[in-house]
């Protein structure tokens, strides 16, 4: 196991996690939002191959209305 952060909050998962599966695992995803990782943009289609370390940082962001 190895412990990451996921919108500051600290959380342990498998070492071989991808990002796509603790988003699956862990949020309740929209249509649109955005991940960046280590203040990173990633793309939606690099998520199911981007591995997880030891101390990464997921940050998920999603539109809000207002102006």
């Amino acid at each position: 196991m190895i412990s990451v952060c996921l919108n500051n909050k600290t959380i342990l998962v498998k070492k071989e996690s991808s990002l796509l599966s603790i988003l699956q695992e862990h949020i309740h995803l929209q249509s649109c939002y955005a991940v960046t990782l280590n203040q990173h943009f990633v793309p939606a289609a690099k998520h199911g191959t981007t591995q997880l370390k030891q101390n990464d940082v997921i940050e998920i962001v999603t539109p809000m209305q207002g102006g």
